[in-house]
């Protein structure tokens, strides 16, 4: 972008009422007229936020700590030293000299990453006390690296405990689009509602101004719809434009239980990002129209042209017949709480036909492990799932054709034996033979 489109952008900002330019990429720093854009903002009287890796050039570093401070902040994205320990130490030299100008920030992409080096550099470097948590959200149609949203909640456990002890320290959390409130554990919810109301709220158009003028409502979505700067336009107006355009994928949210959700319903919640939602949609598009064409296939026509139609019912309902029996599952129990088994029925009850039991406190030779049996009576006590027991001839020296599943279940440990024997004897649960 050339300096000179840059008064076009801050007029528009200026016509909107916003007071701040913010410098973004890539990484902006290494733009030949990055420090010009700041100085021109600056005597624009525009407050200046950076988003950058921190990987700058001192000289550009040490020219930038010399003008405005309390006009110039920047927005650091941390680099795990587990990830690249090099980058992570330049980053390092970075902070050092940005001290409380800077605020660290993670995208979060991958549901292990790791977050306990943050507090830690924020008080060796005297950094501001705020961490910017950022999901990474899939672009439209996907082709980036992006947290897949069934991994949410088991971040937002590992946030919760990032809280607890950011909270210690007198360190705030600052939360980009995207998060929603049930990604947290139940007892962190309230608080996290009554510290940051915008959580669940911040899926609306950012407006970024790429290189060639044009306009886009956030990365994720900027593959569907632009709109070009011009003199005439204010923000508010764009994004109104944007927001018509997104309507028809608000009707849901990032998971297919959000229309039952009560803080979807009263617009507490957006359901999350849009592009997760949009893709929910257009990802299920190919699957039909494959089927449509396997239906005009040369073998259900007529020699005039004409579809036979009793042959193309009979195969549709052969393939719905597949298809039904492929979406099956028949899992292994693990011994987890019912809490867990409450979500799992929750999401998949449809695609599971019945859960199988290994034998606790015995090896089979199939490699599974010695199996914990602490929560199998509750497990068997409710009827979310259809048990069954599954054993092959190799794995065990009986034989089969002799072997039922009271039998084969002596083998648990006294308790839950008892109580797994009883549950088969009074119930439709059966064994498997592969």
């Amino acid at each position: 972008m050339p300096v000179s489109s840059l008064d076009k952008i801050m007029k528009f900002l200026r016509s909107s009422d916003i007071d701040e330019l913010r410098l973004l990429g890539g990484e902006p720093s290494q733009h030949p007229d990055f420090l010009s854009f700041i100085r021109k903002g600056l005597a624009e009287e525009f407050n200046i936020r950076i988003f950058s890796n921190g990987l700058m050039k001192e000289d550009i570093i040490d020219q930038i700590v010399r003008l405005d401070g309390d006009r110039i902040k920047f927005i650091i994205n941390s680099i795990d030293p587990a990830d690249n320990l090099h980058e992570h130490q330049l980053q390092e030299k970075s902070l050092s000299k940005l001290g409380d100008r800077a605020v660290l920030g993670i995208n979060i992409h991958h549901p292990g990453q790791t977050l306990d080096y943050l507090i830690p550099m924020i008080e060796k470097y005297n950094l501001a006390p705020e961490i910017r948590l950022g999901l990474a959200h899939p672009t439209v149609p996907p082709s980036n690296q992006y947290l897949h949203p069934k991994f949410y909640q088991s971040v937002g456990h590992r946030l919760a405990a990032l809280y607890d002890e950011a909270s210690e320290n007198n360190i705030r959390f600052s939360f980009d689009c995207g998060f929603v409130l049930c990604m947290f554990p139940e007892d962190l919810r309230d608080t996290i509602r009554e510290e940051y109301g915008e959580i669940g709220q911040r899926c609306n158009p950012v407006l970024d101004i790429l290189p060639d003028g044009q306009i886009i409502s956030c990365f994720p979505l900027h593959a569907l719809k632009q709109v070009e700067l011009s003199d005439s336009q204010t923000a508010q107006a764009v994004r109104e434009a944007f927001l018509k355009t997104w309507e028809p994928f608000e009707s849901t949210g990032i998971y297919p239980h959000c229309i039952k959700c009560e803080l979807f319903e009263n617009k507490e919640c957006l359901g999350g990002c849009r592009a997760h939602v949009i893709n929910r949609f257009e990802g299920k598009a190919p699957e039909k129209k494959k089927e449509r064409s396997r239906h005009h296939d040369v073998k259900s026509a007529s020699p005039f042209g004409l579809e036979n139609k009793n042959e193309i019912s009979q195969d549709r309902r052969g393939n719905q017949k597949k298809k039904a029996n492929l979406d099956k599952w028949i899992i292994p129990y693990v011994d987890q709480p019912p809490e867990f088994w409450d979500s799992i029925h929750e999401r998949y009850a449809g695609n599971i036909k019945s859960v199988y039991f290994p034998m606790t406190g015995h090896s089979t030779g199939t490699g599974r492990p010695v199996q914990p049996a602490a929560y199998l009576t509750s497990f068997l006590n409710s009827n979310k799932f259809n048990k069954t027991q599954m054993t092959k001839k190799i794995a065990d020296p009986a034989h089969l054709t002799d072997l039922d599943s009271v039998q084969f279940l002596d083998r648990y440990e006294q308790s839950p034996a008892q109580s797994l024997r009883h549950h088969l004897r009074t119930s439709r649960a059966s064994l498997i033979r592969p």
